[in-house]
């Protein structure tokens, strides 16, 4: 029975490493030798895996600062596990991708490794980076207009879709309860 319970626990370890959309890998610690890597790490890094399994992540340049991997194993050592430690890697065209990465040892074949989580961030951090862009840049139109600029830039607008020659626009204000007419 203690049999079957390790070949299922295997198997749903193995199912949930391979179908995983996140990079996830086993390295060993001390030189950092890929020894697995998951389907989504193909994918996202652009490596076969042949191309990754024994090599380190130094030998294929994915770390933009190669001291942070030192940094990443002191940590790892240190505190006994990493949980979203965000990371810039460079695939194999590369790319550089925003990753977070999550990681615990595990003694793999007899020897120290680590596995780990990695993310990629990239999109999600370009849209928060974007949006608060695009915030400054509305919150500064929005100090620098009044509400006549506002109205006349509202009016251009429509008479361009529109073709009219005039408009008038009634603006509420809610502060004072009074009503605005502009004539454009």
């Amino acid at each position: 029975m203690a049999e079957e319970d390790l070949r299922l626990s295997e198997d749903k370890f193995s199912k949930a490493f391979h179908s995983s959309p996140d990079m996830i890998g086993i390295a060993s610690i001390e030189q950092g030798r890929f020894v697995e890597i998951n389907d989504a790490f193909v994918r996202i890094m652009e490596y076969s895996r042949k191309e990754v399994i024994g090599k380190t992540a130094l030998d294929l340049d994915i770390w933009l600062d190669p001291k942070l991997r030192s940094e990443f194993i002191q940590t790892l050592e240190l505190k006994g596990s990493i949980n979203n430690y965000e990371i810039e890697y460079r695939n194999k065209s590369g790319k550089i991708i925003t990753c977070t990465i999550s990681a615990e040892p595990i003694v793999f074949n007899n020897e120290d490794c680590f596995v780990f989580v990695a993310r990629d961030i990239s999109e999600q951090k370009k849209s928060l980076e974007e949006r608060a862009a695009l915030n400054n840049l509305t919150n500064q139109l929005t100090a620098s207009l009044t509400i006549h600029k506002l109205a006349r830039i509202m009016a251009d607008s429509c008479r361009q879709l529109i073709k009219h020659d005039a408009f008038m626009f009634d603006l509420y204000d809610e502060s004072s309860g009074f009503y605005t007419s502009i004539y454009c």
